[in-house]
């Protein structure tokens, strides 16, 4: 069955994520205008849907910034991994009904963060860009363990700006990161693809191997969920032929640095 649904109230509301959850319903994490309106800082919100789209329950979660990019995982019996931006990364876990296991903010990443649970389900690894000016940024990596307490950091860069993108976790531990560097490559900003060992080291050899000058900062939180009411309606959205235009393109593959 398709269908069509709209969830907010009388201002600026978007959904950010969506996950399958075993029942076939579905878990929604968005930013949330209305709760605060216009001219304050978004809420986080996360709602649970059954398989048709109606809205099981709902939490708003004001933690008092301007509150977007979030994501949420399952993480088994039946909770759920939460994070999203602030200017730095919050990260929550919630039970089935969206109440507050732990939650803890991290100064480290500066924006689009991306968090995922380790294979082996006792942590979780965070990466994405740590700016240090206007004309410098470098990849920031760093492990939590269950509770959220940290394990360590890596910092990966060198002259000009080095950011990151989305990173997996290998079959031997190791994990793999994408992102975009001024630093090597053919000129300008390039691709970067970075593979680290477990614990996230890469050959002191490399040019991108930086120390850890300003280290991660932990703060605990205090976020309190708050029910929210907003409707589901039914919406209808044009169904328009896309035209794609399909284009031959190169690249150069420079290896910046090997495994020692």
């Amino acid at each position: 069955e398709q269908w069509e649904m709209a969830y907010g109230g009388p201002y600026w509301d978007s959904a950010q994520s969506i996950r399958s959850t075993a029942d076939g319903g579905y878990i929604v994490t968005a930013d949330n205008g209305s709760y605060e309106g216009p001219g304050e800082d978004s809420a986080y919100w996360v709602l649970q849907l059954d398989a048709e789209g109606a809205v099981r329950w709902q939490r708003i979660y004001n933690i008092g910034f301007y509150a977007y990019n979030s994501e949420i995982q399952g993480i088994g019996g039946g909770n759920y991994f939460f994070s999203g931006e602030y200017g730095g990364v919050w990260i929550m876990e919630l039970d089935g009904g969206g109440d507050v296991e732990w939650q803890r903010s991290y100064r480290g990443i500066t924006y689009f963060p991306h968090v995922m649970p380790l294979r082996s389900g006792d942590g979780y690894i965070a990466s994405g860009p740590q700016l240090t000016g206007s004309d410098m940024s470098f990849i920031s990596l760093f492990r939590i363990d269950a509770e959220g307490n940290p394990s360590w950091e890596r910092h990966y860069g060198a002259e000009g700006h080095t950011v990151g993108g989305s990173l997996v976790e290998m079959p031997d531990g190791g994990l793999v990161l994408v992102g975009g560097t001024e630093s090597a490559g053919a000129g300008m900003t390039d691709g970067l693809i970075l593979k680290t060992d477990p614990a996230g080291n890469i050959s002191p050899t490399c040019l991108l191997n930086m120390p850890v000058e300003t280290p991660l900062t932990v703060t605990e939180t205090s976020a309190s969920p708050v029910d929210s009411a907003e409707t589901a309606v039914s919406v209808t959205t044009r169904n328009d032929e896309p035209e794609i235009v399909v284009s031959e393109t190169f690249a150069e593959v420079r290896t910046i640095c090997s495994a020692p």
